[in-house]
């Protein structure tokens, strides 16, 4: 109907919409290197809860290893 206001989203639409908005004010307010990645891990952790335990534990296992090939790659280059 004309003039007639949107539906509200579903509570399972607006839980994701949520969740990219928490993201978007702290990766703004982040200052550091560290604040950054500590926004994005909580990002990520917050959608990891909305997946099937298999499949989260999948992805985080995926995910740690990645992050700590790359811890391991940037404290050699600090040391070099």
């Amino acid at each position: 109907m004309v003039g007639e206001l949107p539906a509200a989203p579903k509570r399972s639409e607006s839980r994701p919409q949520r969740k990219r908005a928490a993201f978007g004010v702290r990766i703004a307010a982040a200052k550091t290197p560290g604040q950054k990645v500590s926004a994005a891990a909580s990002f990520l952790a917050s959608a990891l809860a909305e997946l099937p335990a298999a499949r989260a534990d999948q992805v985080a296992g995926h995910t740690v290893e990645q992050l700590k090939n790359l811890a391991e790659q940037l404290l050699k280059e600090a040391s070099a």
